[in-house]
């Protein structure tokens, strides 16, 4: 469908690509890998033809349909969330609306109307006739819309309400090919196992970057690595392709090191020989031999890696903080009626639960973000807390440069300090004098990381946290938070960063809160028992996945908060 030959791409004095090469087929699965910055979003701008390569050659299937979801989208503003699904469904809404203006010239008498209908009507049925709205619907609700949400105005719609839109304008059209730049990042647990039956399911071919490992081994079958310029293939999911990774490298190293003994005994050779009349030309001719010899360029990976140091939080009291009888609303809408929990020292906790059910909220609540309507909010003694929303980068200021923004939460900080503490989230050199609205979005989360974790807190909450991190940032965060001594409390869609770091679980749903003091896992299998019907949505995680039908429609965010001990109490 799609083929790129010796693509070949530069910005500035970088080099994004060195003659890359990349076929996409019918049936593939295929997962791009690579580093923030490696180049990956602007492979997806050049196959679908809205960037161009320096040099190589860029061929398509005239008839492939291409359905492309960027990391981020422009906002929207008018109509409904329906309408605007029914607006982006491609040659779809193309059809119906030459359908609606046919039948509409047949009401008025137009004598042409009638000669139009029957294509229009045939045009209206190849691209999914008056199924179409169903499909739609369902898939809308699959990625976590209820059905009050389809009626909403589009124009109140968060960025992450908004890009599930886009995702399922683009789900809902069967494209011969998806090209899905980190589609997963605005999606919860259940939207995403929801996802992955979808995409395991759909009949086109599929490029998805993503860094949720686990979701990658459950979807594609091929997977792909853009690493210093490089494009290298591999058969098989993300798991498969790490012993074939370490295979490459070991074969290339061991060519390098055969070949440069090789040389260096042709070179011993010809410096003994040259200077000896009876033996120059042998010399000669082994020094023409070794000019021929084409060679192995020395193995080269990208061994650059956040490095997170937390700093040594101090001692609180046993109970960090605790909600007792709250009650929260949005308007109408009763999120919470005399919710109690509490948060103790050494938790390490993840809140999991249904789409809407409250997540965020509690965690704002928890961070003083948001004030309890009813009931109190009390930290505990000595806590320092500090909160990672998950729209963090609106926190930061997109005009000042990255050590600017890094400066405001260290004052009194040098120039020196401040470009080591960066150089730890891999800005260097005049990376620092960036204007942060430059950055791409794993740039801009590693920033956000920057704040937040080089300040002394024991009491971190975390919404989203691994949002636009690349694999081996993913890799030390957890690592970081894991070692951690004070106080987590986070929200993440990534099960594998949920299985490193969460010693407690805490499920969301209809406004009340379980506690399960235990790792992810063993919630799952508990869950697993008790999940007796699939009216618990939480049986998706466990059993068969349920692919949403029309009858579903039935069934049913700034700046960090500062440290010390605080209490809201509403009568």
């Amino acid at each position: 469908m799609i083929r790129l030959v010796n693509g070949k791409k530069r910005f500035g004095h970088q080099t994004i690509y060195d003659g890359i090469d990349l076929s996409i087929t019918r049936g593939d699965r295929i997962g791009l890998l690579g580093k923030n910055g490696a180049g990956k979003s602007t492979l997806f701008k050049i196959l679908l033809g809205t960037e161009s390569v320096d040099s190589g050659e860029i061929m398509r299937d005239r008839k492939c349909s291409i359905g492309y979801l960027p990391q981020e989208i422009h906002p929207l503003k008018e109509g409904t969330v329906f309408e605007n699904m029914l607006d982006h469904l491609g040659p779809w809404t193309i059809a119906n609306k030459r359908l609606h203006e046919v039948m509409k010239g047949l009401e008025t008498g137009d004598p042409k109307a009638l000669d139009a209908y029957d294509d229009a009507h045939e045009a209206f049925i190849s691209a999914g006739g008056y199924e179409m709205e169903a499909r739609a619907k369902s898939i809308l609700m699959g990625l976590g819309f209820s059905v009050q949400q389809l009626d909403a105005p589009v124009a109140t719609l968060s960025g992450g309400w908004a890009m599930r839109l886009a995702l399922g304008g683009l789900l809902a059209f069967n494209h011969d090919l998806l090209l899905l730049d980190e589609p997963t990042n605005h999606l919860d647990l259940l939207s995403v196992k929801w996802f992955e039956e979808f995409l395991q399911g759909y009949d086109g071919a599929i490029l998805i970057t993503c860094h949720d490992r686990d979701f990658l081994d459950r979807v594609i079958n091929r997977t792909v690595e853009l690493e210093l310029g490089k494009l290298y293939s591999y058969s098989g999911n993300y798991s498969d392709h790490i012993p074939q990774r370490e295979h490459r490298l070991t074969v290339h190293q061991a060519s390098f090191d055969g070949q440069q003994k090789k040389l260096k005994q042709m070179q011993d050779f010809v410096d003994r020989n040259r200077a000896n009349a009876a033996t120059a030309a042998r010399a000669q001719s082994r020094l023409k031999a070794m000019d021929k010899i084409e060679k192995i360029a020395a193995p080269k990976t990208d061994n650059s890696a956040v490095r997170i140091k937390l700093p040594e939080p101090p001692r609180s009291g046993h109970v960090v903080a605790k909600l007792e009888n709250i009650d929260f609303a949005y308007g109408t809408k009763i999120v919470y009626r005399g919710m109690s929990v509490a948060i103790e020292r050494g938790d390490k906790v993840v809140l999991v639960g249904p789409n809407g059910a409250g997540k965020t909220t509690l965690m704002k609540l928890l961070a003083g973000v948001q004030k309890p309507q009813g009931g109190t909010m009390t930290l505990g003694s000595n806590v320092f807390e500090t909160y990672f929303a998950q729209h963090r980068v609106e926190a930061l200021d997109m005009k000042a440069t990255v050590i600017d923004n890094l400066r405001s939460v260290h004052p009194g900080a040098s120039e020196g300090s401040l470009r080591n503490t960066l150089g730890a989230f891999l800005f260097s050199g005049d990376d620092v004098e960036k204007a942060v609205g430059n950055l791409s979005g794993g740039e801009k989360t590693r920033l956000c990381l920057a704040k937040i974790l080089t300040v002394t807190h024991n009491f971190i909450m975390m919404d989203e946290p691994t949002n636009h991190l690349d694999i081996a940032s993913r890799d030390i965060l957890e690592e970081a938070l894991d070692g951690f001594e004070g106080t987590l409390c986070f929200i993440s869609h990534d099960e594998h960063f949920i299985r490193a770091v969460a010693n407690k679980v805490i499920e969301v749903e209809d406004g009340k809160l379980t506690v399960y003091p235990c790792r992810y896992d063993d919630y799952l299998y508990m869950k697993s028992k008790s999940a007796k019907s699939d009216d618990n949505p939480f049986a998706i995680l466990t059993r068969g996945l349920k692919f949403p039908t029309k009858s579903d429609k039935d069934s049913a965010d700034k700046s960090p908060a500062t440290g010390g001990k605080r209490s809201s109490t509403v009568a």
